[in-house]
């Protein structure tokens, strides 16, 4: 599990999902940067078969959305 924290106002937003097997050339299975939305996560979400997939999220409203492929 993990969080985004808000660093102007502390407010907490947890990953709706877990994430786990992700490809061994991955070194960081969820990708952000401080100036945007946008979660980039890569290998399971939920314990789901798309090991090698990546997944894209945008922070709305206060909660992660994913993104339509």
């Amino acid at each position: 599990m993990g969080a985004a924290i808000d660093k102007s106002s502390g407010g907490v937003v947890w990953l709706p999902f877990t994430v786990c097997c992700w490809a061994l050339e991955v070194t960081e299975p969820i990708e952000f940067r401080a100036d945007s939305r946008m979660l980039i996560v890569h290998g399971n979400v939920n314990e789901s078969k798309d090991a090698n997939d990546i997944h894209d999220f945008v922070l709305d409203d206060g909660r992660f959305r994913p993104l339509a492929k």
